[in-house]
């Protein structure tokens, strides 16, 4: 099947796992997984889901600690044909239990020692290898392109959190815009920052997976810390790296922008992009900036 008809996410990955099964997919700390290897263990995750009832139209949380288990929830839910939520465990627990609540869900895959939700839905550990003994691949279901394949909610700074529900079709839509102007080639590593509960983790994580490059998901002290920011660049052959004007005004304040001098492209989005900013970042770097 040629790429251009595929219209679910799951698709385009699989697709993309059939061309690269031996490209590194994620990694994460010290773990990574194949194309192939995250093919496999999301299938088993369906598989699992499937024996908990979950298919069509069903949403499914998603409320892990940054691994790559995150990766392998999204995917499995996807090829179980249903959409995820994900949940940031670090955030408040009323607004966790509002979201949980207001979504409809009815099945959490998380881990042991998140704790502090009023959940009352199933509980799925899926960092516990042993719930994985005898599972199978996933029966195979049909999703159309106007399925649901996530729901994010907003910040919620005018009220309560607004959920909002995006088709597959509406992501396969962005993936072949930015990737008509952008280059994403296989092979290429993209550093991921942003929480799997803000929409810029979608572009970050999904982006680079249908097109066969390996997603580096920064950690929590990653995401926080200038040095561990610059091990993390120091260790890995980053390539290309989306960020707020804000992270980069912090590498520039603590005289840290030389770090992605061997980034080839740079996106930048969420917030205004200052043209002092940019004028101080080209000194660094010849990669190519993109505006978003």
């Amino acid at each position: 099947m040629e790429e251009t008809k595929i219209s679910t996410l799951h698709g385009l990955f699989a697709a993309q796992a059939k061309k690269t099964p031996n490209q590194i997919a994620v990694i994460a700390g010290s773990e990574q997984l194949s194309y192939h290897e995250l093919e496999v263990r999301a299938s088993q995750v369906a598989r699992l889901l499937q024996q908990h009832g979950v298919g069509p139209a069903a949403i499914v949380g998603i409320m892990l600690r940054r691994s790559i288990h995150i990766l392998i929830a999204m995917l499995g839910i996807l090829k179980a044909g249903a959409a995820y939520l994900p949940v940031d465990p670090d955030y408040p627990a009323q607004r966790i239990n509002y979201m949980l609540k207001d979504s409809g869900v009815r099945l959490l895959l998380t881990e042991q020692d998140i704790t502090g939700t009023q959940f009352v839905g199933e509980k799925l550990d899926i960092t516990d290898e042993t719930i994985f003994r005898d599972i199978t691949e996933a029966d195979f279901v049909d999703v159309q392109p106007d399925n649901l394949a996530y729901l994010i909610y907003t910040s919620g700074s005018t009220g309560n959190p607004k959920g909002v529900m995006i088709e597959h079709q509406s992501v396969c839509n962005m993936i072949a815009g930015m990737t008509a102007v952008i280059d994403f080639s296989p092979g290429k590593t993209l550093l991921s920052l942003a929480p799997i509960a803000f929409d810029m983790s979608v572009f970050e994580i999904w982006v680079p997976l249908v097109k066969g490059g390996t997603v580096l998901l920064g950690t929590e002290q990653e995401q926080q810390s200038v040095e561990a920011l610059k091990t993390l660049f120091a260790a890995h052959d980053v390539q290309m790296v989306m960020m707020t004007p804000s992270r980069l005004q912090l590498l520039k304040n603590t005289g840290e922008l030389a770090i992605l001098s061997q980034t080839t492209e740079i996106m930048v989005g969420g917030e205004a992009f200052p043209p002092l900013l940019l004028q101080s970042l080209v000194k660094y770097t010849c990669a190519r900036i993109y505006n978003l």
